[in-house]
């Protein structure tokens, strides 16, 4: 944050997508997705969850993001000026998608009860 006018911050350093889920399914996931499945992974550790066949329908996920993954936005946007449509990734829509953070982490975990996203711009994190 030393190199950004604003000086608050809570930037993520050192992160290693694949010290919380297999290095494959973190490559077609956007760094927002990554984080919450990372954080939902720390979350059911702590608490001694355990999710089976028999309570995955009672359990829910609910996650607020103002936005999805906008890494992959702006990957996608200069890769299709560049080289043209066919070289954006197939996995470029689920990796956008303001939902995408608690789709991800329900598919992630067999989690099948309520999953949706909350969005309310800047003050998701309040809802």
């Amino acid at each position: 944050a030393a190199d950004l006018n604003v000086h608050v911050a809570a930037e993520v350093k050192n992160f290693v997508p694949s010290n919380f889920m297999d290095a494959k399914e973190a490559r077609r996931r956007d760094r927002f997705e990554q984080f919450a499945i990372a954080a939902a992974r720390e979350a059911m550790n702590e608490s001694g969850l355990q999710i089976t066949e028999s309570n995955a329908g009672r359990i829910g996920v609910i996650i607020s993001s103002a936005i999805g993954g906008l890494t992959s936005l702006q990957e996608a946007i200069l890769t299709n000026h560049e080289v043209g449509p066919r070289k954006v990734s197939p996995f470029f829509i689920p990796m956008l998608m303001a939902n995408g953070g608690a789709g991800m982490t329900a598919i992630e975990f067999g989690i099948k009860g309520p999953c949706f996203s909350v969005a309310s711009a800047c003050a998701s994190g309040a809802d």
